[in-house]
């Protein structure tokens, strides 16, 4: 072995130096366990976004198939409302006749379809008006009503699965 060779190896197996290498490699490790927990962590970030984001799309699309036929609904209930217009004059002594009961039936059909895609009608009267589901359209002083107390329905108003549609047009007491 040459000196320079001898001289390598005492250098090596001196305690300094791998003292020195020990608290590098410490280091190292250090710095990879961050790095590592760095990486954990963001992945089980994106791990909760893609839930949270994966359980929002699926309630904006349920909300999407629940409400996709409001359009449709919203243009029918004219006709509904008008069905019933049209039985409050009609004549006493036409009421039981045959073709009078057939649109009837007509109407009560119409009004069992859409209950059953989850429209009810609101019911307001003789409560507080309440402006998420009713448009005041004029005031009465009334003394056998509360102030703010809804005394007549003027249209009347739908909500769909909950959600309102249609306002009821109301008149309110105002003392």
């Amino acid at each position: 072995m040459s000196k320079e060779e001898e001289k390598e190896k005492s250098i090596k197996d001196s305690p300094q130096p791998q003292k020195e290498e020990l608290e590098g490699l410490k280091k190292e490790l250090f710095e990879t366990k961050k790095t590592a927990q760095e990486h954990l962590d963001g992945w089980k970030r994106a791990q909760a976004d893609y839930a949270n984001l994966k359980r929002r799309v699926d309630t904006d699309l349920a909300d999407l198939v629940t409400f996709a036929n409001a359009d449709l609904i919203s243009k029918v209930l004219p006709v509904l409302e008008n069905f019933r217009r049209a039985f409050i004059h009609i004549p006493k002594e036409k009421e039981d006749d045959d073709w009078v009961l057939g649109i009837k039936q007509v109407e009560k059909q119409l009004e069992d379809i859409l209950r059953n895609e989850g429209l009810e009608k609101i019911d307001i009267l003789g409560k507080e008006a309440d402006p998420a589901v009713c448009e005041v359209v004029c005031f009465e002083d009334s003394g056998k009503h509360k102030d703010g107390e809804v005394i007549e329905e003027i249209e009347a108003g739908y909500k769909l699965k909950g959600k309102v549609i249609k306002p009821v047009k109301v008149k309110v007491c105002k003392k």
